[in-house]
């Protein structure tokens, strides 16, 4: 989300990186509508009934000499209709759809007309959140799954992460509209329902819930980690900024409790309570930011303090390994700007590349 007071270089970045949104955009509306009907992919649209699938593989053509390959053709690899992964796309396209919106002007990507369906980021939206309360909700048990497909229907576990990322979506979606608010209430309660039956012993969020009785909840003794801790804290508070103050104060409490997960000497959290080597993949720093931007948003204590120290030890000086010359590349040398962060190698400073992520750091 963009915020005023930018510096001139930030505001450059904060531009590039939406118009690659909108590009993002682009491609899944137009090509990425999985039909779980027929098997094929198309335009997303807005009928409720088409989804971005869990996987899809793209055949690239040669662009002209010295720009990137463009994707040609798709294909579908993995049909499934994933919980986390949606609601995670929904929140996305609403935030998008926001910045669109607060930023109209010349460089504001106007919805795609296509067959008669507009490809843009609030559709993408509304069509997401029609699917959300249902397709993953297995109505026998009356409990949601991480995950559903046209020809294995539900999968037997909901993962941690993926209830409180459904709880974000369903909050966001109720936030926009998007969702009746009774119906986006009664998901949210059964999706906080399963996780407060499932928590561990000591209180910490299990990574599986288990459903349809194939295995009990972890005990106490395995670590707890990161990742479904921050999930539950984003999902409470993306309903506390909606008023809810239930969700308010079960963020309060388990923010107090991630405490012990911060390591103030390193500047970052553990990604497993107690043990020495934390491992950071782009995602779970995405995650990182996100959750501890809405934290900050309500006034949680340390949460800003936090969020700029991780972003200076985890991110940009671990996870980016390169940079485009937007950001200060601007010379032949190989870090002009002197940030820590080169350029990349054999990379002409004219064409400019997207920042380059590492793939995963590990800190001891």
């Amino acid at each position: 989300m963009l915020r005023p007071g930018l510096t001139p270089r930030e505001g450059t970045l904060a531009l590039v990186s939406r118009q690659q949104a909108i590009h993002l955009m682009d491609w899944v509306g137009r090509s990425f509508g999985l039909d779980p009907s027929t098997g094929r992919l198309n335009v997303l649209g807005t009928n409720g009934v088409r989804y971005v699938p869990a996987e899809v593989r793209a055949t690239d053509r040669q662009g002209p000499a010295g720009l990137p390959r463009r994707p040609e053709s798709f294909t579908l690899v993995d049909a499934r209709y994933t919980l986390g992964e949606q609601a995670r796309g929904l929140a996305s396209a609403l935030a998008l759809a926001a910045v669109e919106e607060r930023n109209a002007g010349p460089w504001a990507a106007a919805p795609l007309q296509i067959e008669g369906a507009q490809a843009g980021a609030r559709d993408y939206a509304r069509n997401a959140a029609a699917l959300l309360p249902e397709r993953a909700f297995e109505p026998t048990s009356g409990t949601f799954r991480s995950s559903w497909s046209p020809d294995a229907g539900y999968s037997p576990v909901l993962e941690t992460a993926d209830a409180g990322d459904a709880l974000a979506g369903l909050a966001a979606a109720n936030g926009a509209g998007l969702v009746a608010s009774d119906i986006a209430a009664a998901r949210a309660a059964v999706l906080t329902a399963t996780l407060a039956a499932q928590a561990r012993p000591d209180l910490w969020y299990p990574d599986v819930i288990v459903q349809d009785g194939l295995a009990g909840v972890p005990a106490a003794t395995e670590r707890p980690t990161l990742e479904p801790q921050l999930a539950v804290l984003g999902g409470r508070l993306a309903w506390a900024a909606l008023g809810d103050a239930e969700a308010l104060a079960a963020a309060r409490t388990l923010w107090g409790r991630l405490g012990a997960f911060w390591d103030d000497d390193a500047g970052t959290f553990q990604t497993a309570l107690g043990e020495p080597l934390y491992v950071y993949t782009p995602a779970l720093a995405a995650r990182v930011v996100t959750v501890l931007d809405a934290a900050a948003r309500a006034g949680l204590p340390e949460a800003e303090t936090r969020l700029s120290a991780f972003f200076r030890g985890t991110i940009r000086a671990g996870l980016v390994t390169s940079e485009i010359w937007w950001t200060g590349e601007v010379g032949s040398g190989p870090d002009d700007d002197l940030d820590g962060i080169p350029k990349p190698g054999d990379v002409p400073v004219g064409h400019g590349v997207a920042p380059a992520f590492r793939r995963e750091i590990r800190f001891e």
